[in-house]
């Protein structure tokens, strides 16, 4: 009975985190592809409209934070420009998916919104570590873990490109973090390193819950 327990268990776990295999029939699998691809570009274009309005409002963020705080306030016409940089990057995603081959054709579809969130994620990258500390953390942290949120639920990324593009953000987070605490680029107290450290563990687990989150999509 405990082995038939720890068998179950096992196979728990490989559900929960194990990609779905495709079919072994490729006929099969395509026709699966372009079900999945056809049912969620509704939901696909809607959630990349709604992204865009986020973002866009996020412009009114850059300069109430730099009005309430003059350590932010010499860096806020560079985040604006990033701002509308990313609002580029977001009107050409969001246009793209407006094609036919987007409800149509699974790998077209997956290339935009993938392209789309790794644009989205360098450009909020970059303007987080643009504002001086602690308030990139305060302020602007949070829009990484949005951007994987989106890429993990609303975006219905198929397991294995959520969890290759999830994986590789928490890695070049937690390199930037290495870098910037142990190479000089951002000398700190003992005490401030919670922060960085904070991050990454939320990133992290943000990263494990929606790999969970889209292999159950899937």
């Amino acid at each position: 009975a405990a082995r038939r327990l720890r068998e179950s268990r096992a196979v728990t776990w490989r559900l929960a985190f194990l990609p779905p295999r495709p079919f072994p029939d490729p006929a099969q699998e395509a026709a699966f592809l372009a079900d999945y691809c056809q049912s969620f570009a509704a939901h696909r274009r809607i959630s990349g409209l709604v992204a865009l309005l986020i973002w866009v409002g996020f412009l009114g963020w850059d300069y109430i934070m730099g009005r309430m705080d003059g350590a932010i306030w010499p860096q806020t016409p560079a985040l604006t420009a990033i701002r509308v940089l990313g609002t580029v990057v977001l009107m050409v995603a969001v246009q793209m998916t407006r094609r036919p081959a987007f409800a149509t054709n699974e790998r077209y579809a997956v290339r935009v919104l993938v392209a789309g969130c790794w644009g989205m994620f360098l450009v909020a990258y970059v303007m987080m570590w643009m504002v001086p500390f602690p308030y990139n953390y305060l302020y602007y942290f949070f829009e990484l873990l949005m951007i994987m949120v989106f890429a993990a639920g609303p975006l219905h990324l198929g397991s294995r490109q959520a969890m290759t593009f999830m994986s590789m953000c928490t890695v070049i987070y937690l390199l930037s973090v290495l870098w910037r605490l142990y190479l000089g680029a951002m000398p700190m107290e003992v005490p401030e390193t919670i922060y960085p450290w904070a991050s990454f563990v939320f990133l992290l687990a943000l990263a494990i819950v929606g790999s969970i989150m889209s292999v159950q999509t899937e």
